[in-house]
């Protein structure tokens, strides 16, 4: 499967939309480190997106579905939902 767009529309795509993308991750992974890196997985995803977009609305309104499915996955998935909270990391005592 290969791609339609070149790497400078997808390099503008980002410039465009990369501040809305990352703050639409940031507000539902509340954690910046998940936030870059569903960035990323995102514009990704748009890179292999096999079909034009109709108009910039079209463009806008699939990366914040995208993003917006993509992080929600994210918090669903096991590692997430067993992952000791920060209480409990400050109740560790390390041995010498």
């Amino acid at each position: 499967m290969g791609t339609i767009r070149t790497g400078e529309e997808v390099a503008a795509l980002y410039r465009r939309h990369v501040g809305m993308v990352y703050q639409i991750c940031l507000m539902l992974l509340k954690n910046v480190p998940d936030a870059e890196d569903a960035t990323q997985t995102v514009f990704q995803k748009a890179m292999e997106y096999d079909k034009p977009f109709r108009d910039p609305e079209h463009e806008k309104a699939w990366l914040i579905v995208t993003a917006r499915n993509h992080c929600k996955n994210q918090l669903k998935h096991w590692w997430r939902t067993r992952r000791a909270g920060e209480k409990a990391l400050q109740t560790l005592t390390w041995e010498q």
